[in-house]
This record gives C-alpha cells, sequence and structure tokens, in this order.
C-alpha cells in the first residue's frame, strides 16, 4: 500500500454532516467497527500545487486524547458523538495530512481556538515570518538579504513546492511585526533557504489587533496563518505604504528556469568564421586534420539539405569518437538517420564500410540479430541483418589498422532492446582487446561446414564505430537503465523552419572530397590516462549524486559515467560554438538525466513542481545545485529537462 506523508502543516475544521453528506456516505462523526469515535476533518487552509485536491481526512478520538477529550466507550452512541462535536465545536485542526492508498488522515494534530472573525467559509493562507531568533539575522542584515534577492533562512514545516506566498513578516524585538511584499516568486536552495523576487518591494506595519486573528503554529516559530480575509486586507494596506526598492532588474534576478523557448544563440553561424579563427591560431596537424573534418561534415548535412543545429553536430562527432554506443534520439522526422549517413559521407566510407540495420519488432533475442545453428543442415546461419558480415569484414588484418566501420541499428527500440542486444551490449563494454561475440558453443565448431566461415567468436575491434535511432512515441519501447548506462543518448534540437531559406546560399559551397583513414579518426581521440575533472566538477557530480540517492538508491552516477564524462569533455574539439561549459551541460543531460524517470511518489521531492504558466520549476533541491555551481555553468539544457519532467509528473504522474 502507498504511503505518503507531506511534512508541512495545513488547517481543518470538524466537517459538518452536511458537508460530509456532498462526499460520500454517512456523517462527519460515527462509532467504526472498532468501537471507536471517526470524525472528517474539511480542510480549509492553502495547499501547494500539484497537492491532492481531497478535501476530507480522517481522524480519529485517540488523535485528541492529549487535549482532554476522554471517550466513553460504554455510552450510547449517540451521547458519544455530540460529545465529541461539543468539544471540537469552537477548535480548529493544525494537522500534517497522510495519504494510505485512496484515503486521507490527519497526523501530528495540534488543536488551537477558533479566531472570534472565523466564519464557516473562512480559509487560511500561510505567512512565513523571520526573526533575529530563528534566523541569526538582525534587522539591517535581513532587509539588506531581501533587497538583494539573497537567501534569508528556511521556514519550518513549509512546502518548498509553495505557491509564492505574497507578502512575508519580518518579527522584531518586541514581538510586533513588520510586513514586506509583493513577491512575485521564489526560490529554495537545499543549502541556504528560501529567497524572494519582486518589481516593487514595500513595508508596512502588521496592525495590532490583526494578531487576534492570526493562527500561531505551536513549535514553530517560522509560520502563521492569516485569513485570506486579512490576507486581502493586506493589499490595501501595502497600497500606502513605504517604498523599499522601486524595481528590479532581471539582470539581478535571474530566472530559476529559462524558458523553454530561450533561442539557442549563434545556430547558423557561418563556416567561414570559423576558417578565419582557425587560420589565425597556431595548431599542430592533427587539430587542423580535425578541423577541416568538422568544417566538411557541417557542410555536407547542408549540401543534402538538411538543417542542424551545428552544436548537435559537434556533440555528435565527439560522442561518435568517444562512446561505445551513441544513441539519436527525438521525435519522427527529424533526420535521425540522415545525419549518420551525412557522417559516413564526411568519412568517405565505402557501401562495404557501413551498414544500415533495420530493427524489426517481432526480435525477442539475439539470434534475431546475430543469427544461430541450423542444426538441421549443420551450418551456422547469420541473421539477415548483416551485422556479422560487417563485424567479420571488420577483423581482417588488412582492414582492422586502416579502415573505419560504422554499424547503425535503425528505429532500434521498435522491439526490446534489452532482449536482442545483452550479450552486445556485454561486450561492448571490455576492452577492445578482448571483445568476443559468442555465435556458438566451442563444442558444435567440429560439426558445423561453415566453422571456417563462421568461428564460434568474432572480435569486435576498435575500428568499429555503433550508432543507434530512436522514436520517443507510442509504438515503441524504453530503454533500460543497463542500455541508458553505455550509451550517450543525443536528442537533435529543431531548428526555426525559416533557416530552411537559408539552405539555397548554404549549399553553394563545396564540401572536400576525401578519405579519412582509421589512423587519422583515432588522432582525433585523446585517450585519457587520468581524470581530468576539476575538483569543482567532481564536488559538483558528487553532490548531484547524492541528490538522486535520496529520491532512489537505485539512482546515481557511478564510476563508469564519470569517466565517461570526463573522456567526453577531454575530446571536445575546439569551435567556437560550444564552451567546455555548454558541454559540460550537455553530459549531465545525456549521461544523467536520461535514466531519472519514473512515479511522481518517488521523484517528486527531486524534481519539486512545474508551475506551466511561467515555464518554470520551484522549490526543487537540483536547481539549489546548479545555482551554487553556475561558476561550472549555467546549466541551461539540464533546466530546460528538469522543467520538461516536472511538468511530466504534474500532467500524467510520471515522468520518462
Amino acid at each position: 500500500m502507498r504511503i505518503t506523508k507531506w511534512p508541512f502543516d495545513v488547517i481543518g475544521v470538524l466537517a459538518s454532516d452536511e458537508y460530509v453528506a456532498t462526499k460520500m456516505n454517512g456523517g462527519a462523526v460515527f462509532v467504526n467497527r472498532q468501537n471507536s469515535l471517526q470524525f472528517s476533518v474539511k480542510l480549509i487552509s492553502q495547499t501547494p500545487e500539484g497537492f491532492p485536491s481531497n478535501s476530507l481526512y480522517t481522524g480519529y478520538a485517540s488523535d485528541i486524547e492529549r487535549y482532554g477529550f476522554e471517550e466513553k466507550y460504554f455510552a450510547d452512541d449517540y451521547q458519544r458523538i455530540e460529545d465529541l462535536k461539543e468539544f471540537l465545536a469552537e477548535k480548529l485542526f493544525i494537522f500534517r495530512p497522510e495519504r494510505r492508498g485512496d484515503y486521507f488522515y490527519i497526523k501530528d494534530v495540534r488543536l488551537v481556538p477558533k479566531p472570534l472573525s472565523y466564519r464557516e467559509e473562512s480559509t487560511y493562507l500561510w505567512i512565513p515570518f523571520f526573526s533575529q531568533e530563528q534566523h541569526g539575522l538582525n534587522y539591517q542584515d535581513f532587509l539588506q538579504k531581501l533587497t538583494e534577492q539573497e537567501s534569508i533562512g528556511f521556514i519550518q514545516a513549509l512546502p518548498e513546492v509553495m505557491s509564492t506566498p505574497t507578502f512575508l513578516l519580518w518579527r522584531n524585538e518586541d514581538h510586533s511585526f513588520t510586513i514586506f511584499g509583493e513577491f512575485r516568486r521564489h526560490r529554495h536552495s537545499m543549502q541556504s533557504g528560501f529567497s524572494f523576487q519582486y518589481d516593487v518591494l514595500k513595508k508596512s506595519e502588521f496592525p495590532e489587533e490583526w494578531f487576534e486573528e492570526a493562527l500561531e503554529v505551536p513549535g514553530n516559530d517560522t509560520l502563521l496563518f492569516l485569513s485570506s480575509e486579512k490576507y486581502n486586507e493586506i493589499y490595501s494596506l501595502m497600497k500606502a505604504s513605504t517604498h523599499i526598492c522601486t524595481s528590479v532588474s532581471e539582470k539581478e534576478a535571474p530566472n530559476l528556469s529559462p524558458s523553454l523557448e530561450a533561442p539557442i544563440v549563434d545556430r547558423m553561424l557561418d563556416i567561414q568564421l570559423w576558417e578565419e579563427q582557425l587560420s589565425a591560431l597556431e595548431t599542430n596537424k592533427e587539430d587542423i586534420s580535425e578541423d577541416l573534418f568538422i568544417q566538411n561534415f557541417m557542410q555536407i548535412t547542408r549540401e543534402q539539405g538538411l538543417l542542424y543545429d551545428w552544436k548537435d553536430l559537434i556533440h555528435f562527432h565527439t560522442a561518435m569518437k568517444t562512446s561505445t554506443l551513441v544513441v539519436l534520439t527525438g521525435m519522427s522526422g527529424t533526420g535521425k538517420s540522415r545525419l549518420v549517413q551525412s557522417y559516413v559521407k564526411a568519412l568517405q566510407l565505402t557501401e562495404d564500410q557501413f551498414t544500415m540495420i533495420p530493427v524489426r519488432p517481432a526480435w525477442n533475442d539475439d539470434a534475431d540479430l546475430i543469427g544461430s545453428v541450423n542444426f538441421t543442415h549443420k551450418v551456422f546461419q547469420p541473421a539477415n541483418s548483416g551485422l556479422i558480415d560487417i563485424l567479420l569484414q571488420a577483423c581482417k588484418e588488412e582492414n582492422k589498422k586502416e579502415k573505419l566501420y560504422i554499424v547503425c541499428f535503425d528505429e532500434m527500440n521498435l522491439a526490446r532492446v534489452e532482449h536482442y542486444f545483452s550479450q552486445f551490449l556485454s561486450v561492448l563494454e571490455m576492452d577492445a582487446n578482448k571483445r568476443l561475440l559468442r555465435l556458438y558453443n566451442e563444442d558444435l565448431e567440429s560439426q558445423l561446414y561453415n566453422a571456417a566461415q563462421y568461428p564460434p567468436t568474432i572480435p569486435i575491434s576498435d575500428n568499429v564505430l555503433f550508432v543507434g535511432t530512436v522514436n520517443i512515441d507510442e509504438s515503441t519501447y524504453h530503454f533500460s537503465d543497463k542500455v541508458l548506462d553505455r550509451a550517450n543518448v543525443i536528442q537533435l534540437n529543431i531548428m526555426p523552419f525559416e533557416d530552411l531559406k537559408k539552405l539555397k546560399e548554404e549549399k553553394s559551397r563545396k564540401s572536400i572530397s576525401r578519405k579519412w583513414t582509421l589512423p587519422v579518426y583515432q588522432s582525433f581521440i585523446k585517450e585519457p590516462e587520468d581524470c581530468e575533472l576539476t575538483d569543482r566538477e567532481l564536488s559538483f557530480l558528487r553532490q548531484f549524486h547524492l541528490q538522486l540517492q535520496r529520491a532512489n538508491k537505485n539512482l546515481g552516477i557511478g564510476f563508469r559515467i564519470l569517466r565517461q564524462i570526463d573522456k567526453y569533455l577531454k575530446n571536445l574539439p575546439r569551435n567556437p560554438f560550444i564552451t567546455r561549459s555548454e558541454a559540460f551541460d550537455r553530459q549531465i543531460v545525456q549521461r544523467i538525466l536520461t535514466k531519472v524517470r519514473g512515479p511522481e511518489e518517488q521523484l517528486k521531492s527531486l524534481l519539486g513542481v512545474s508551475l506551466m504558466e511561467r515555464q518554470e520549476v520551484v522549490s526543487e533541491p537540483l536547481l539549489g545545485l546548479l545555482d551554487e555551481y553556475k561558476d561550472l555553468s549555467s546549466f541551461q539544457e539540464t533546466r530546460q529537462i528538469l522543467y520538461q519532467k516536472a511538468k511530466e509528473l504534474n500532467i500524467y504522474g510520471y515522468t520518462v
């Protein structure tokens, strides 16, 4: 049974029989089968965005015994019910909500008197307050941090995913309050607490007579509940209040999660600009070769009428150099297969050096990809995929030192990858000189007529590159963590449609025809001997790992991923389009966030809540981490993916 305990306080009141009758059968109070009083509490306070819409919570007499209520088990049911109603007639509940399966309960119950102004339709809102006693700030320090939109501390039992409070309070030494507002946005850092953003900051004194209307939370000196009527009166009060700061620029108050529509700068930079920059550099021969190859690769995509983001092409080339498997993902029709073919053309590979393997939905084991023994005819029968033939060609002595080969698995998730690709995945993780793909058992070798042509095992040489394409729709399967852990997953950006008109000019330039041999291609690759990630980058990845582990012990960053990220960054070619910080951001997306998926109950604390009207995520612990390490990168792509995943949780209750 699913149990959810929310770590924040809400307000409730004993529900009326009339209200309960509109929601379910029975009355607000009754004696249950265990001969105990059971009652319904109506929620009458603010809840965070994404919180279940349930308005009735179950309570028991045992929840309020410490406040003096004694249940008379031997009295008749009517008298017991009336005693409870009378006891609670002038009281409100402050409690923590809990869900068990489909039912909601009150926990950590505190009873407080109803304010004099309480009416049946009253509702209450959170209003946080700060003080020197609780937050270690004097008034001047608090005011400076508030004005500069810095973190000012934590609020106990306030949901991190709340809507931004319009106002907050400062408690003075004489226990009077000063009101500050209006705030339009907030953020929460696991390290330093809440900070608030505003357009115009004002302050006013909290009227003394309002103290009788405010509900203090027992044991919490950082939070009040105020009725919605009084909360609305604050708006009128603040109109004539003192201005502290009239405006704050967006530069001073950066958006926590950049809009999904934020443009990627310099997508269509002219290749000639790169050529000019290269001519001004003193470079070695290997660097010049790789620079020319990338320029040529870019130009070939234009000649073929294809529209790609230059950054995607560089990411793809870097991934091909450094990964055992590269996966291109995205919606159908974005040119994933054509991109692979353009790369093959840029390398000037011949027809026997490249094969495109279309994956079939019926594939359910590695025999569909590799082949199997035909015992009737006593031969090994390779699969129609053509994989075995190209691997045998690549491992010939005359080829494995000079020729490069590429194998592309097209639409590889039409069937379950773990079923037909499992042996292949395991082999690819081995050292290059130990990668042996088993076709059949050695005991059968003497019985097969074509054993000389197809031996029991064949080596997978390091002159073979593997890439796959994936469409994400209802007809395909999702990858397991085993696959994602071994693949560099790249999602291609969709370029502005208006850029199609610029292709005619780009096509006028001609690519060069040059054969890129295996030794030249391998000269592009820098094999890492020692880890070159900076201490700051390693610290960030460690903290990211810990946040993932808190959400799910099966999530995290292993040493394989660390080594792959290090190798990727080390092999990023010099270029004017992507900086190291942007590549680091992309690796977080490609190597780590692809595995962050699952239900709302598991990931909500990690991913936060998506505010769709503002296209941002609030109170998500990873955002605080990104802000803390903003010297490494702006993490624009990471923020976009986190927003998308939080949005999926909001809408579907699950993210993939």
